[in-house]
């Protein structure tokens, strides 16, 4: 398992002072602190929140993560007391079996033991944990570290590797010239003059002829020279 520490100004506080290391305080006149939707039904009540609150929250969350909604979400109040109100009648009346009908029972076994702890109890924490541990296993699943994210995130790289991979292929390698193809740069060889290439003499002008004799080769010489003057 993990530590995670997690802070936000102006959410998270000690629930243990800080000099005396002894459990802050109960009291009853405090604002609500938080998102309404997972806030603890104590938070609502204005009483003091501590690990047992914590864990509440964290249980409707989990819920929400599991199942996409909470019996409360979307109420169409357009008070504001008056709707934070309606989501702690609800929050209160909703037995737990209801509100964890759609997940396996390890979710109500785990609201039903936050929501019977005192103000400043200390949770079990071995406990909670090996109730969803157990189910990780029950469930068949294997501590791989892949999330949902963690696929959509190899998906794309593998398809952008694989087009790195197309165009390596079809690229020539570093030093290597082609030799044929339509887009081959080795050009064809260029007539040199006065040599015999594949039977053919070139002569000044451009002018080609048969291979043949000296005599022969001279003659068509002359005649270019003629037609150039």
């Amino acid at each position: 398992y993990y530590i995670i520490f997690y802070q936000f100004q102006g959410l998270a506080k000690r629930y243990r002072d800080s000099s005396t290391h002894q459990h802050i305080p109960y009291r009853e006149d405090k604002g609500l602190t938080g998102t309404v939707r997972y806030a603890s039904i104590n938070s609502h009540h204005g009483i003091e929140q501590s690990r047992r609150d914590d864990l509440e929250s964290i249980g409707y969350v989990l819920i929400y993560f599991l199942t996409g909604t909470l019996p409360w979400q979307g109420l169409k109040i357009e008070n504001r007391a008056n709707k934070f109100r309606a989501i702690c009648d609800m929050k209160m009346s909703i037995p737990v079996e209801t509100l964890c009908k759609d997940c396996p029972t390890e979710f109500a076994q785990y609201m039903k033991y936050v929501k019977d702890l005192n103000f400043d109890a200390k949770p079990d924490y071995f406990y909670l944990r090996r109730l969803f541990r157990s189910l990780f296993l029950k469930q068949g699943f294997t501590l791989d570290f892949v999330y949902d994210w963690t696929n959509e995130e190899n998906q794309k790289s593998q398809e952008e590797q694989k087009k790195l991979d197309d165009s390596s292929k079809q690229a020539p390698a570093p030093g290597q010239v082609p030799t044929n193809g339509a887009n081959s740069p080795i050009s064809a060889p260029k007539p040199t003059m006065g040599v015999n290439i594949q039977g053919i003499t070139t002569v000044p002008g451009g002018t080609t002829a048969p291979s043949g004799g000296i005599q022969q080769q001279q003659q068509v010489a002359a005649a270019a020279q003629q037609a150039q003057a």
